[in-house]
């Protein structure tokens, strides 16, 4: 898919877009930033995304704590108490990753 395809790409502030390869390999989201809000988009790291917002309107989760597209594959269940990696610890993401295999 283009850019183009999307009406609302030049106005969205998604820091994950599934339409831009760059914020999908080295993009960065935190559970209170907005979500891609384009239909018809059967993408199950946006449907994580989702539900993570949600732990985090019910203060299930920490804001503070960032998560990427790979992480997000790598999430089998979205549960209360999901964190996300800490911007502070060098590698934070690596590790996560590393924690679930």
């Amino acid at each position: 898919m283009k850019k183009i395809n999307c009406p609302k790409f030049h106005k969205c502030n998604a820091p994950l877009c599934p339409l831009d390869p760059e914020s999908i390999q080295h993009g960065i989201w935190y559970p209170d930033e907005d979500i891609c809000t384009k239909r018809n988009m059967h993408i199950p790291w946006l449907k994580k995304q989702k539900r993570i917002k949600k732990l985090l309107n019910k203060n299930l989760t920490d804001p503070n704590l960032f998560f990427s597209v790979p992480m997000l594959n790598k999430i089998k269940a979205v549960r209360p108490g999901l964190k996300g990696a800490n911007p502070d610890i060098p590698n934070s993401e690596k590790i996560w990753l590393s924690k679930r295999g």
